[in-house]
Parts: C-alpha cells; sequence; structure tokens
C-alpha cells in the first residue's frame, strides 16, 4: 500500500484513468477475456448483466436461493419472474440436476455461484444452455483465483462478476467487475457502463456524436479504487495461494474430529480446485451449530453463519411456495472458522483444540 499512500500525497490521484486501466488490463490479460469493466461493488457488476441481457416482464431468471441477496435483487429489479433453485446435498451449489427441471420456455438466463471458492460442476451447464439459448451467468463473488478443472473461475459464463469486498481475498474495501466473455455481449455491455449511450464508440471515433441507445447507469470503479485494487493484483498469486495452504491446512487439522462424525467438512470433487475464500463446516443440527458459535466467541475465536435462505425470506414469500431442504439445511447448520492472509499455524491449532475440546465433551 506505499505505492497507494505516495500517490495521495504527491496528489499524482489527478491521472484519474491509469490505475483503472492498469488494472482493467492486467484483468483482461489474466483471464484471457473479451472485456472488464471495473465497478464500485459486485452488486453493480450483477445489475450490470441485468441491464445487459435486456430482461423483459415474461423473462424468467434462475438464481441459487443460497447466496447472498444482490444475486437476486439484479434481476429482480428487471423482472418478477425469478425462481429459486436449491443446491446439492453435499455441497452449497447447484448444478444441471437442481436447475433443469426449473427451465421453461420463458427462462432467459441461470445464474450461478460458486460458494467459498467451490466451483458448480459448469461442462454440463454450459452445454444445456448452448442447446437452449439460455445465458449463463457466474456468481464469482467468492471465486477469485478459484479454477473448475484447469479453467479459472469467471471465464465460463457468458457474463461473470468478482467482488473486491473487504471480506474477500483480494479487496478495494468494496468494488468488483464484470468480465464478458461473450464477443457478442461487448457492444451492447459498454452502451450499460456508459450510461446507456455510445460514447465509447464515440471516443474512438466509430460514430460522429453519441446518443441515449438503451438503459444504463453510472458503473464505474472510483479512481481511489482501482489504485487500491492495482496494488492487490501485483500480489495476487502471492494471496491466494497462502489462503490455499490454511484451507488444507484445517482440512489436515479437523480430518480427525470429522471421522468421529462430529460434523462434515467440504466434500470436494475432482474438478474443484479452490482458493481458500472461506473454511466451513456443516453441523449435524442447528443447536449445536448456536452452542459451538458461543462456546468459540467465550475463547475469543470469531465464527459465522453464512446466507439465510433466500425462498424463506419475507419478501420471497410474495413469489415463492417451494421447499428447497438443502439450501435449508445449510441456512441452519453451516458454519464459517476464521480463515485470513496472515493467519498463523499457532492461530489455526487454538483453533483445532478449541472444537476438540467443544466436541469431546459436547
Amino acid at each position: 500500500m506505499e505505492a497507494l499512500s505516495k500517490m495521495i500525497t504527491s496528489g499524482s490521484l489527478q491521472t484519474e484513468h491509469s490505475c483503472r486501466t492498469a488494472s482493467t488490463q492486467w484483468l483482461l490479460q489474466h483471464f484471457d477475456t473479451k472485456a472488464v469493466y471495473l465497478n464500485p461493488s459486485c452488486t453493480d457488476a450483477l445489475e450490470m448483466t441485468s441491464l445487459i441481457l435486456n430482461l423483459e416482464a415474461s423473462s424468467e431468471v434462475i438464481v441459487p436461493s443460497y447466496t447472498y441477496v444482490s444475486t437476486a435483487n439484479a434481476f429482480r429489479l428487471r423482472t418478477p419472474k425469478i425462481t429459486f433453485a436449491d443446491c446439492l446435498e453435499e455441497l452449497p451449489v447447484v448444478d444441471l440436476k437442481t436447475i433443469e427441471p426449473l427451465v421453461s420456455r420463458n427462462t432467459k438466463a441461470i445464474v450461478v455461484m460458486h460458494y467459498a471458492g467451490i466451483s458448480v460442476d459448469m461442462d454440463p451447464l454450459i452445454q444445456f444452455c448452448q442447446s437452449h439459448g439460455i445465458t449463463l451467468i457466474e456468481d464469482a463473488a467468492h471465486a477469485f483465483g478459484a479454477r473448475y478443472k484447469l479453467k479459472s473461475l469467471g471465464t465460463l459464463g457468458s457474463l461473470s462478476c468478482f467482488s473486491f469486498h473487504y471480506t474477500k481475498i483480494l479487496s478495494c474495501g468494496e468494488g468488483g467487475c464484470l468480465l464478458v466473455n461473450d464477443e457478442s455481449l461487448v457492444k451492447i455491455a459498454d452502451e450499460v457502463f456508459e450510461k446507456g449511450t455510445n460514447r465509447n464508440a464515440f471516443q474512438q471515433k466509430r460514430v460522429n456524436r453519441y446518443e441515449w441507445l438503451r438503459m444504463g447507469s453510472s458503473f464505474a470503479m472510483s479512481s481511489l479504487q482501482s489504485c487500491v485494487l492495482q496494488e492487490q493484483l501485483k500480489v495476487a498469486d502471492k494471496l491466494v495461494s497462502e489462503r490455499i495452504m490454511l484451507w488444507n491446512r484445517y482440512m489436515e487439522l479437523l480430518a480427525p474430529l470429522q471421522a468421529s462424525e462430529y460434523f462434515e467438512l467440504p466434500r470436494l470433487k475432482a474438478y474443484h480446485n479452490i482458493n481458500g475464500a472461506y473454511f466451513y463446516l456443516v453441523l449435524p443440527q442447528t443447536r449445536m451449530r448456536s452452542d459451538l458459535q458461543i462456546f468459540l466467541s467465550q475463547h475469543g475465536i470469531e465464527s459465522a453463519a453464512h446466507y439465510p435462505a433466500l425462498h424463506l425470506s419475507p419478501f420471497a414469500k410474495n413469489f415463492h411456495n417451494r421447499t428447497l431442504p438443502n439450501v435449508e439445511k445449510f441456512e441452519t447448520c453451516l458454519l464459517r472458522l476464521p480463515i485470513f492472509n496472515g493467519m498463523t499455524l499457532d492461530e489455526q491449532l487454538f483453533v483445532s483444540e478449541k472444537l476438540t475440546v467443544f466436541f469431546k465433551n459436547y
């Protein structure tokens, strides 16, 4: 962050586009994508995708129920027809078999979320969407540096959204970006990003003047955010590698407790190449999770549940009436353990020791 401090004190932040350009170019090259748009947040990136899709009142969008509310809000703002998908029994992600029964002739887009950097099984979904003319969108908020097989998450959907929120591996306080992997959507994305105009084409002298062509908004990341992000991108590989090491160490430390069936650890498959974004346990019942949280807190260890099931929310009850048992299990039984860059072996051993004490005496 020293470089950022120098820029602020020297006044060189007046070069408004330099950090934004550098960050954009890094992401373009790293992900080998068609276009990158830096956004103030991942929420803004998702809302950009909904405008790019040009959703109509009859358009249906399928989204996971186990995700942050922004994933659903972005599309619900444009169409009332949002359908929630259940996740797998063993992992808090969707796949083709949880989504295909929900598809109708009006389905325009399917949104998947790679929870904790654990990828959705993408190949069957890609083939299905291509054969049905459906746009596949990746909510990759947790997924920077993670892969599906050998492919970077964020490069598999037609549109993909990353988060650089302070809770993520790479952070610029808030922040996000949209990757456009489908060449046919780049022109539309440019216009949405330029508040619905063809200003970008005008600046490149491809048109004589710019005009209002479609719905758009102000989706540009601030200069300050982009300068912070640029510094983070310089050490991105190091940050991700460290998190993977911490994640794997947790798996080793907690394997004996899992063998005693006190809880479930993430059950990865051969195609998962995680980034260590979050580490979680799945407890057998809600009461045990609550008791464990209290116990850990008493020993200075921060833990947290994650997402409330969107389909059970007061707002969604107006348009959703199905049970989604796997989502409901993760809502009530999943517990995240602390994991952060700079976490020491002693700190992880302390967490492991306290978990052992809790389960041996529960």
